[in-house]
């Protein structure tokens, strides 16, 4: 962590004030193995004060390294730090050599790998997402190298074990968990198994407990949100909340909203269909398909099993088919922050690879929003954009699981041969009836009214506010003196018990 020494003096003395001497046998746990930015570590700190203040339970955080600045923290508050590298023996680390090198095995099947299980937690899919974002350029696995891949998976391993062992000693009550992908998933993952209640904390989200699944490659993102959504019953009075997911999706294609809603929409030209498809180069009346790709490293098993391995497979797959399908339109849209993955170019380079007169590209400088003049339906494993413009009309074909699929409104395809075929017949492609367009509205509804609203909490704005500029500015210094500058001021003329961030801590 990267914090100037007088603001680091000053946080450890307010959070001092924070310090209780709990003294139960259970023990509450969470995880700072890569993230050094306070805004994203606060509420963390936070809701574990709560818990201990309710329960003297006592609090446990993993590190990846030590960090002389981050145990100060730790220290302040009154929790245990605990080292992955410092708490492991050389035993250990010969037994995650062994588990590697059985798990090799799998080096030319990936989707055995992906089904991986070890100590009755699934970690197949948590290692396969970390190898290719690790890996600058790996956008799919297709095997696994001895040489590139034995490390990673000897880490996942050896963390697997700690993890394991850890909460055998000191019993979980309580896992307080920032990210639930790539290795961070081991944690909280091993935690449910052994008998933890997991609250999410995202800055600028509500905090939420994530009710225990038999789904596979549990807990997962989507996943998280179908349970958290619930059933599509509607409490608020029904003008009420179709007039304020209108004011929603009007601010959604404008760009406002977080962002990766300001990458797809702010700024950008919103064309008429005449105008678009002239730009586009398409001369004829076939239905227009949007291919929606992803971001080829973002956790592409955030949603759970699909039927490629991936989002590359996926994308390269399905270029395959609809390279031999001409009765309709095929228009590949990149995704807008695939920068932000380090991935420019990527896409560009699979369109020139299997362009065919049939497929054509939209590239960046059109919103988004210019799909509702002209898009019969889009194309995604599982994009938000699927839900966002069901909410206008336009059907989409899932393949894969995300929060919005499993109701009835999209087209889910179960199997690779199942995909074919949907896509042969897109030219039978429908508007969705105004009763599908109300459900995927309340879905969506749902989904941002109980999910990612933000608090209206003076502590959770300043936090987000905070993550905000580290996302334009990038300097962990900076940002670190910003936010204990920020918090300080915020402690001045608040009690921090009356934050919504601690009131949900001893509300669970």
């Amino acid at each position: 962590m990267n914090i100037s020494k007088n603001n680091l003096s000053k946080l450890c003395s307010y959070y001092k004030k924070m310090s209780a001497k709990p003294n139960g046998d259970k023990y509450i746990f969470f995880e700072n193995t890569f993230e050094s930015y306070l805004c994203l570590m606060n509420c963390k700190f936070i809701t574990a004060k709560a818990l201990e203040q309710k329960y003297q339970y006592r609090t446990i955080v993993f590190n990846d390294h030590n960090d002389e600045q981050k145990n100060k923290v730790y220290e302040a508050l009154g929790f245990r730090s605990m080292t992955l590298k410092n708490s492991v023996s050389l035993a250990d680390k010969l037994r995650s050599y062994i588990e590697a090198a059985c798990a090799m095995r799998f080096r030319h099947n990936m989707h055995a790998l992906i089904q991986l299980v070890h100590h009755g937690v699934h970690i197949g899919d948590l290692i396969y997402d970390h190898i290719i974002r690790v890996n600058p350029g790996r956008y799919t696995v297709g095997k696994l190298s001895w040489k590139t891949d034995f490390k990673s998976l000897q880490k996942f391993f050896l963390c697997a074990d700690f993890c394991n062992r850890i909460f055998k000693k000191y019993p979980p009550k309580y896992f307080i968990a920032g990210d639930i992908i790539y290795i961070n998933g081991i944690y909280v993952r091993t935690a449910m198994r052994h008998g933890a209640d997991v609250i999410a904390v995202c800055t600028g989200s509500n905090s939420r407990k994530l009710i225990p699944s038999r789904e596979k490659f549990y807990p997962n993102y989507h996943e998280t949100i179908r349970k958290r959504i619930g059933d599509l019953t509607l409490d608020s009075d029904s003008e009420n909340w179709k007039r304020d997911m209108q004011t929603h999706l009007d601010g959604l294609f404008q760009g406002k909203g977080d962002i990766n809603a300001r990458a797809a929409y702010l700024g950008k030209d919103i064309l008429s269909k005449n105008k678009i498809l002239a730009e586009l180069g398409i001369h004829n009346h076939k239905k227009n398909i949007v291919i929606m790709a992803h971001c080829f490293t973002d956790a592409p098993h955030c949603g759970g099993e699909f039927i490629y391995n991936d989002y590359y497979e996926w994308l390269v797959e399905t270029l395959k088919i609809v390279s031999k399908i001409d009765h309709v339109n095929w228009i590949l849209k990149p995704h807008p922050r695939r920068d932000f993955y380090h991935e420019e170019g990527s896409v560009e380079k699979l369109y020139k690879k299997y362009k065919t007169p049939n497929l054509y590209w939209m590239s960046d400088q059109y919103s988004t929003a210019t799909l509702n003049s002209f898009a019969d339906a889009i194309v995604t494993v599982g994009g938000t954009a699927g839900i966002e413009f069901g909410c206008q009309g336009i059907p989409c074909v899932n393949a894969g699981k995300t929060f919005y699929t499993g109701y009835g409104l999209t087209i889910e395809a179960k199997s690779k041969k199942q995909y074919a075929s949907i896509l042969n017949k897109m030219h039978k492609i429908k508007p969705l009836s105004p009763e599908k367009i109300e459900l995927a509205r309340r879905i969506l509804y749902k989904k941002n009214g109980e999910i990612y609203e933000t608090p209206e909490d003076a502590l959770q704005k300043l936090s987000y506010e905070c993550y905000m500029q580290l996302l334009e500015v990038n300097n962990e210094r900076l940002s670190n003196d910003h936010f204990v500058e920020s918090l300080l001021d915020y402690a001045a003329k608040n009690d921090i018990r009356d934050s919504y961030i601690y009131r949900y801590g001893t509300e669970c």
